[in-house]
C-alpha cells in the first residue's frame, strides 16, 4: 500500500499480489476517511518516493518504518484507527464490494 497525494494505492492482483480481506478492509477505511484509492502497477521507484507504507497481514495493518535504509514516518494513532475499525467490523460490508475490476491503471 502506498499513500502518496490523497490517493492510496494497492498492487495489482495480475502480478501475483493478492488484493485479501484486510487489504480490502484498509482501502474500505480510507473511503470512509475520504480517501481515494485505486489499483495499479507500483514500480519500486514509486515506493521509495511514498511518504508512508503500510502492510496488511491477518486482519492487521502494519506500516512500513524502513525501505532501503530509508525511515519512513507513521503516525501510531492513524494505525490504532485502521486496526480498531476492522476489527470492530465497521469496515467489513464496505470492504465486501471492492477490488480490482476490468483493465488496470498502469
Amino acid at each position: 500500500m502506498r499513500q502518496a497525494s490523497a490517493t492510496w494505492r494497492a498492487g495489482i492482483p495480475r502480478i501475483g499480489i493478492l488484493n485479501g480481506t484486510s487489504q480490502r478492509e484498509l482501502f474500505a477505511w480510507a473511503a470512509q476517511e475520504g480517501l481515494r484509492t485505486a489499483y495499479r502497477k507500483l514500480p519500486i521507484a514509486e515506493l521509495r518516493e511514498a511518504d508512508r507504507l503500510y502492510m496488511t497481514h491477518g486482519g492487521w495493518v502494519i506500516p512500513v518504518d524502513d525501505l532501503d535504509g530509508r525511515t519512513l514516518d507513521y503516525d501510531p494513532a492513524e494505525i490504532a484507527a485502521m486496526n480498531d475499525a476492522i476489527h470492530t467490523g465497521r469496515t467489513h460490508d464496505d470492504a465486501l464490494a471492492i477490488g480490482p475490476t476490468g483493465d488496470y491503471e498502469y
